[in-house]
């Protein structure tokens, strides 16, 4: 349907940052940006401001919501409480299935690197955060972090941009994770999940 298409390419400029927080857009400027009606643009739009990643309101029109550092804070928080547990869980029980999903996105990751392409970088790293929740298997905990993670993607493009040092040190964490994860070192596999996400969100300066 148009009206996803619509939402899934607003939304995506808005985590890479192609759309930066307090930009003001239109209706009109998006169809034409996305080369599309006004009707599917207005469904995307009112999806994304229940979701908060816009902000529409009479006086000030439509406009990209910036996050609060308070926001981004409560976000890495839940983050660190959710993520090292699951990865304590998966050790040594990884399905071959996602096994290999998880090869194949750190195989992405590492020609992103060489790329230089740090929104795809980015992207990839919350797939592999992820990957980790789906393998993990409670539907409940994927949905709500799903969410989360998307939050975090776009002060991490923001923060990660020009600056390769950090874009390898997360890969080198990712490989790290997925060593002790398929070894079945669940402490370690704890250990590396919180002090990947610790890190960035010390990158971030929350």
């Amino acid at each position: 349907f148009l009206k996803d298409q619509a939402y899934d390419a607003i939304k995506q400029a808005i985590l890479s940052g192609e759309l930066e927080a307090g930009t003001l857009v239109s209706e009109r400027s998006l169809a034409e940006r996305l080369g599309m009606g006004k009707a599917p643009v207005r469904d995307a739009i009112s999806r994304l401001n229940h979701e908060e990643y816009l902000n529409v309101s009479a006086q000030q029109g439509i406009v990209v919501r910036p996050f609060s550092r308070q926001e981004i804070s409560d976000t890495f928080e839940a983050r660190l409480i959710i993520e090292p547990p699951i990865a304590f869980r998966l050790a040594g029980r990884l399905s071959a299935t996602s096994r290999s999903r998880l090869e194949a996105n750190l195989s992405q990751q590492s020609r992103s690197i060489v790329d230089k392409d740090t929104v795809g970088f980015v992207r990839l790293d919350i797939e592999f955060h992820l990957e980790m929740l789906h393998a993990h298997g409670n539907r409940v905990i994927v949905q709500m972090m799903e969410r989360i993670c998307e939050r975090t993607a776009r002060v991490i493009a923001l923060a990660f941009d020009g600056k390769q040092k950090h874009i390898e040190r997360a890969f080198q964490q990712h490989q790290a994770i997925f060593q002790a994860i398929i070894s079945g070192d669940a402490a370690s596999a704890e250990k590396q999940v919180f002090t990947h996400i610790d890190s960035t969100k010390n990158i971030l300066n929350y």
